[in-house]
């Protein structure tokens, strides 16, 4: 199970870099709801440093669940695991709201 927490973190993390470096725009579709319609209206430098961001938020989590799988102190593991639900919950809320997003002047 450590071995899986590690290789997920490193994907999380690898996946955060191509995002922030903008070669990975296909993940952000996950998202944000109907991406391909209003990529025109975002401002994609700060939506990619936030998805970036989750990502490597995300990244971290897994490494605290590996950690605490290491330790074998179950309470560090499951606080990787309610972390990790806390961050796709907020990220989830977060891109709902358009405003966040939104280039200037539109």
């Amino acid at each position: 199970m450590n071995i899986l927490f590690c290789v997920v973190a490193i994907a999380f993390a690898f996946m955060g870099m191509l995002i922030r470096i903008g070669k990975a725009d296909r993940i952000m579709g996950g998202f944000v709801k109907d991406f391909k319609h209003k990529r025109e209206t975002y401002d994609l430098t700060h939506l990619r440093k936030f998805v970036s961001s989750v990502m490597y938020f995300c990244a971290v989590c897994f490494a605290i669940m590996s950690a605490g799988e290491m330790v074998k102190i179950k309470m560090v593991t499951w606080a990787g695991i309610v972390l990790f639900i806390v961050a796709v919950f907020y990220s989830a809320r977060y891109t709902e709201v358009e405003e966040n997003f939104k280039k200037e002047g539109m």
